[in-house]
């Protein structure tokens, strides 16, 4: 039941953006700048329509495969793992507060920032959620100093993964009946207004740490509700994302370089001095398309259909390559985690088909999230952190 409340949650911030666009003519969220919608009302319900199915069908997808059986199973020594996490956790600050790595200002320009890479503990956090979760000293002393870390890094999102995580676990084996299906229903809402009270508490923080304002910026809770929709739902910039597709792929072709999606996936992997980072992902091409000044990062969520129509338009090879790769990762990063020795290894394998459908992109799925955990394999390997059993026929 917690992936269903989830899929609600996702389906009514998209309705949301869709009324928002319908009343106004404008596009919110990241999409604001592009100004005036020029889809028709069919067009915009049609569009919505594709996107709610969407999600459902992941939710089915999803129930369809989280049992299926594999041949090996991953075995974690959780209190190796604890110490593990503990000294990555600790390096991590110290790499933070003495050279600002993993920070949301210039965070990668540190030449120490690959030492960031290789002890990832953004990508390693979900995995030690799950695997570790018990009571203990370590655990929640450990889950404090990520948070603590990333809030100063400038960063917010890992409360929506936490969120997000505690109600998968926590109505995990829910069955469904009418008391239960009305809850279903009211929970999203109050994520939706939980979160925007959260959002305007942390808001002032984030701002101060980004942009160093010494007059902290209040929200009230309908503005934090509103940021936090703008954040979560892909759904205006999805249809933006339509609407700009010829200006995206001029400016991929020439900011890009030739298979420059594909060439992406290394971009986290590889270090500086092995290969050229310097061109343009397409999620921020179509950021650019979006903006009239020179756009920076490269994280912008339209959603894996919007975000293929795009790359067929900008570069058809990658597209076809970029469909056989997400169907090979997909498969592989499946069958890890659900081969994974825990009684809540489905909140991981529904995060990641969340995650797919949602982003679309290879670099920011695989590369960032679960690529990097490579580096982490010969450690823990090395220290007997993880062992891989086969399983008797």
């Amino acid at each position: 039941m917690g992936g269903y409340v989830i899929i609600l949650f996702y389906c009514i911030t998209c309705i949301v953006s869709a009324l928002y666009m319908l009343n106004t003519g404008m596009y919110g969220g990241e999409a604001y700048s592009v100004g005036r919608v020029h889809f028709s009302f069919i067009e915009i319900i049609i569009h919505l329509l594709i996107v709610v199915f969407g999600y459902f069908y992941i939710y089915h997808f999803y129930n369809r495969t989280k049992d299926k059986k594999t041949k090996y199973k991953i075995r974690c020594n959780v209190k190796r793992l604890d110490k593990l996490y503990f000294i990555f956790l600790i390096i991590s600050w110290v790499l933070f507060v003495t050279a600002g790595v993993g920070s949301v200002v210039g965070g990668g320009k540190s030449s120490l920032s690959f030492i960031g890479a290789i002890l990832n503990v953004r990508t390693l956090f979900p995995f030690y959620y799950i695997l570790a979760r018990r009571k203990g000293l370590f655990y929640p002393l450990n889950i404090l100093l990520f948070c603590g870390l990333r809030l100063s890094q400038g960063w917010t999102g890992f409360f929506w993964d936490l969120m997000l995580m505690e109600v998968l676990i926590r109505f995990q084996n829910f069955r469904f009946n009418r008391i239960r299906i009305g809850y279903a229903i009211i929970i999203p809402f109050v994520i939706i207004y939980g979160g925007g009270l959260v959002y305007s508490l942390i808001y002032p923080i984030k701002q101060y740490i980004r942009f160093k304002q010494i007059t902290f910026e209040t929200l009230t809770i309908e503005e934090g509700v509103n940021k936090l929709l703008d954040r979560i739902t892909f759904f205006s910039q999805s249809l933006a994302s339509i609407q700009t597709v010829d200006l995206t792929a001029r400016v991929y072709q020439t900011y890009s370089h030739t298979f420059g999606e594909v060439k992406a996936i290394f971009r986290p992997l590889i270090p500086g001095f092995m290969m050229d980072k310097d061109f343009a992902s397409l999620s921020l091409c179509i950021k650019q398309s979006f903006v009239d000044y020179e756009a920076e990062g490269t994280y912008l969520n339209v959603g894996i259909f919007s975000y293929g129509y795009n790359l067929m338009k900008s570069d058809f090879l990658s597209f076809i390559i970029w469909i056989i790769l997400m169907v090979i990762l997909f498969k592989i990063f499946s069958l890890i985690i659900r081969s994974l020795d825990s009684k809540h290894k489905h909140v991981l394998y529904f995060i990641l088909v969340l995650n797919v459908y949602n982003l679309g992109s290879i670099e920011t799925i695989y590369s960032y999230m679960y690529l990097t955990l490579l580096y982490m394999c010969p450690i823990f390997l090395v220290t007997r952190t993880v062992k891989i059993v086969k399983l008797a026929n």
